[in-house]
């Protein structure tokens, strides 16, 4: 019955969501959130129970060089944002042991941008925000328990952002993320995919709606604290996947985590490059972050 209830929330959200694909706008964010909660992974999500009754806090800064640029014909003859610094703070409180509710709020702390309407005016912009991301995640089955982990996480967007600036859309996002993965000591590999409802965009070559995500890796030990991770993560059209570059975005990450004792305070940092640079895939990204969770009564 838990199931079933965890599903049909998420079928309602997306047959919500997918009505914004019938606009049509030239605006877009090209922010990429970040994968928090329990686990080693730097893109991925895990179906990790969370201990009951606990708050997390968790601050992310990523620095992306050139995440926008025009192209026509594949070629690129303008950018857009040349760099971006943003720092995503996020908040989950978990009342049970098998389910947990966060929020996400990106702060843009410096991009240097030029407006796609007037090339001749350059900015470099000062403080402003992303859109607010809201996530639920339900763990149906631990994979510190069973063989394989399972997981489902529905996710909304609110677009607050400043979408001039592409960090935010003009109209909200969401969706679901179905995720797999296993345990064999202290190695981990992990499968996650869903699907992303949201209105089209269409700005030069760019032309993407309602998308596919896919993300999958693993991670090994490199002492009794530290992992190594490598995954990678995409994002392309439902109805023609992996066929169009202009609708397929896909990135390569890698990096190091830490995890303390009962797994209070995590620590990451790490890296991307491209494997194809669509929408909001920058030349080059780098990572650094930390998670911290309170428990009532431990």
């Amino acid at each position: 019955m838990q199931l079933l209830k965890i599903v049909l929330l998420s079928v309602v959200g997306w047959g919500f969501f997918t009505g914004a694909s019938l606009a049509v706008t030239d605006r877009f964010s090209l922010l990429s959130y970040p994968a928090t909660g329990p686990g080693d992974f730097l893109a991925l999500y895990r179906s990790v129970n969370p201990p009951a009754r606990s708050i997390r806090f968790s601050s992310d800064i990523d620095f992306s060089y050139a995440p926008m640029e025009l192209t026509v014909g594949g070629a690129v003859f303008r950018g857009v944002v040349d760099s971006i610094v943003v720092q995503h703070i996020g908040v989950a409180w978990a009342p049970a042991d098998w389910w947990e509710l966060e929020a996400v709020l990106p702060l843009v702390w410096s991009e240097s941008f030029t407006d796609p309407e007037d090339p001749v005016a350059m900015s470099a912009t000062a403080l402003h925000l992303g859109d607010v991301a809201l996530r639920g995640r339900f763990v149906v089955q631990d994979s510190r328990q069973h063989a394989v982990g399972v997981a489902l996480l529905p996710f909304i967007t609110i677009p607050n952002g400043e979408a001039a600036y592409f960090v935010g859309d003009t109209r909200p996002t969401g969706g679901g993320i179905a995720v797999l993965d296993a345990q064999w000591g202290p190695c981990a590999v992990g499968l996650n995919v869903g699907v992303e409802g949201r209105e089209r965009v269409q700005l030069h070559d760019l032309d993407f709606a309602s998308r596919l995500l896919v993300g999958a890796g693993g991670v090994v030990p490199l002492g009794d604290d530290v992992s190594f991770g490598l995954q990678v993560s995409a994002a392309t059209s439902i109805t023609a996947p992996f066929q169009d570059r202009r609708r397929t975005a896909a990135e390569l990450r890698t990096g190091l985590s830490y995890r303390s004792p009962k797994d209070r305070l995590t620590a990451r940092v790490g890296a991307s490059l491209p494997l194809v640079r669509g929408a909001g895939v920058p030349a080059f990204r780098i990572l650094a972050g930390f998670t911290y969770r309170m428990t009532w009564g431990g």
